[in-house]
């Protein structure tokens, strides 16, 4: 940037013609500071510029400067990119390289809009967090799809927090819908529960129970009443596949129900209205405790 201030006694006549021709100096009673890139001529056009031996062949590039009331600034609209590609500016502490394509800044620790919009076809890589107290709005679509994905088949986020989901959901990992409900103690996953106890489910402890609630879940693919508080909340698998905690033997088909050990199923295939638990989808061969996959929420 370069500042050139007209000298007071000199104000009257600074509406002369500007000499394109002529090269002029500053007077030397008038100190001033220029500062400009390598290869780039500096180009004084203002008739109080004369004298001036330290100057030799300077001038003004006119379609990049322009002087108002004796000083000499970059004109409206800046220097075009053609002219700032592959050089360097630095302010202050940051280095902002200015390539052909792009630029690139080193030491900035801050960027601040006071109002204003980024726009053009952006690349943005970050390692760190992005905080923002605005809205992430993609094209406007009018409802529809706007074809922008967060992510990839190859490219997956981790955790998505977030207190309302709007949407199509197409696949689930995990294969059973739980829900919520007050323990009268924690649970392991697979334990077959009752309605009753102290508080809303318990472990079953007799052998054909109508009042079966269903299994807890392993890995719920959707969990309800996720915000229910209590000492003892604990997920209850009533659709789906899910471990079960069985004993005796059990083939595929077989239907369980409440059996006497606590918190097991076992097999019944002609059970009463109320008993079922569900239907087992693995086998176990053997007559000792163990855990097979059932379908609850089939009669």
């Amino acid at each position: 940037m370069l500042g050139l201030k007209v000298p007071t006694s000199d104000q009257g006549s600074r509406n002369n013609a500007v000499d394109n021709d002529a090269t002029y100096g500053l007077p030397s009673n008038q100190p001033f500071a220029v500062s400009f890139r390598s290869g780039n001529p500096v180009i004084l056009k203002s008739p109080y510029v004369q004298n001036c031996t330290h100057f030799s062949d300077a001038h003004f590039d006119n379609a990049n400067f322009e002087t108002t009331d004796g000083f000499v600034g970059i004109k409206a609209g800046g220097v075009s990119n053609t002219e700032l590609a592959n050089d360097s500016i630095t302010i202050g502490g940051t280095s902002i390289a200015l390539g052909a394509t792009s630029t690139s800044v080193t030491g900035l620790t801050g960027l601040t809009f006071d109002s204003g919009t980024i726009s053009g076809t952006v690349g943005i890589n970050i390692t760190g967090s992005i905080t923002h107290t605005g809205n992430i709005v993609g094209p406007a679509n009018s409802g529809s799809d706007n074809g922008v994905s967060i992510g990839s088949t190859t490219n997956r986020y981790n955790t998505v927090w977030a207190t309302t989901f709007n949407g199509e959901a197409t696949a689930a990992l995990y294969a059973d819908l739980a829900e919520n409900y007050l323990g009268d103690t924690n649970y392991e996953p697979g334990t077959v529960l009752v309605f009753g106890g102290d508080a809303e489910v318990t472990e079953c402890t007799q052998k054909g129970q109508t009042s079966a609630a269903g299994v807890v879940t392993t890995n719920p693919a959707h969990l309800m009443n996720s915000a229910l508080q209590g000492e003892h909340v604990v997920g209850l698998a009533l659709q789906g596949r899910v471990p079960c905690k069985v004993i005796g033997k059990v083939a595929k088909g077989d239907m369980l129900i409440t059996s006497a050990v606590p918190g097991y199923a076992i097999v019944n295939n002609t059970p009463g209205v109320g008993q079922v638990i569900g239907k087992a989808v693995g086998t176990k061969d053997d007559s000792e405790r163990g855990v097979v996959e059932v379908v609850v929420g089939r009669v």
